[in-house]
């Protein structure tokens, strides 16, 4: 069989897509292992591929990527997002950033495991990405330091070695403009909508209300009623998932509650 020739990382690769797939409450998730950058799109998902070895770090790395698209499938609903999305370039990306930090602060908090596995990914990430430069703030993006700190005040985890030079050029900054915002985050973590709201209004304290666009919440809609704005405000608009995707996310609740049962190498 394959995966007897290919060992311990034909395993691993098979425990890990079992993993995400319960996690994401995606049964019919397309994971595939290869050289081409990581990605998510829709329901397939391209991760790096392992070494025969299975190199400790790497495999570390690799199952950070995993959860982070995983956690991205379970709590992220693509119409609340594009609802509160800004209209200008540098609101946008901050805003992305900022919710990424959300739908992986999620996982980080529920599973210890899963913490350990972000922080990899995002050591990795700011190791290639700060190798052999300086810290000056041409080098640090506004958004990777705010998802940072957004990072920091959702799970109380520093940020990665390799990014704390990013982060301290920011932080003052940062803090004396949005401390207030910042420090109320937790209490909507796994409220999107009501996450979005607190988004824009750390944009807005960090001088970039003009780049925001209208206040979705006061648009005209005229074609719904009261009853459904709200619904659709509190991320519940969308048709109601079918049974078997209400089972997968059943499935991942419980994963997260009481952990997965594919964490053989977690």
């Amino acid at each position: 069989m394959a995966q007897d020739r290919e060992g311990p990382a034909g395993e691993f690769r098979n425990v890990l897509t079992l993993a995400m797939k319960t996690i994401a409450g995606e049964p019919e998730l397309s994971v595939t292992f290869g050289a081409e950058t990581p990605g998510l799109q829709g329901k397939k998902v391209k991760l790096p591929q392992v070494s025969i070895d299975l190199n400790r770090q790497e495999v570390a790395i690799t199952r950070g990527i995993s959860d982070s698209f995983a956690m991205r499938l379970a709590n992220h609903d693509d119409a609340v997002h594009d609802h509160y999305r800004p209209e200008g370039k540098n609101a946008r990306a901050m805003f992305e950033a900022v919710e990424q930090a959300r739908v992986e602060c999620i996982g980080a908090r529920a599973m210890p495991g899963m913490a350990q596995n972000l922080s990899a990914m995002l050591q990795d990430r700011y190791q290639k990405k700060m190798a052999g430069r300086p810290a000056t703030k041409k080098d640090a993006p506004l958004e990777e330091a705010v998802a940072l700190l957004v990072r920091e005040r959702l799970t109380g985890t520093a940020p990665p070695e390799d990014a704390q030079g990013l982060v301290d050029l920011w932080r003052p900054w940062v803090e004396e403009k949005a401390a207030s915002q910042l420090d109320h985050l937790t209490k909507a973590i796994t409220d999107q909508a009501a996450f979005a709201r607190m988004s824009r209004d750390i944009i807005a304290a960090l001088d970039m209300a003009d780049e925001l666009g209208e206040d979705p919440d006061q648009t005209d809609d005229s074609d719904e009623n009261e009853e459904e704005r709200d619904a659709r405000r509190r991320g519940a608009g969308k048709p109601a998932i079918g049974l078997r995707r209400a089972a997968g996310r059943r499935r991942r609740d419980r994963c997260l509650r009481d952990g997965c049962p594919a964490t053989r190498y977690r």
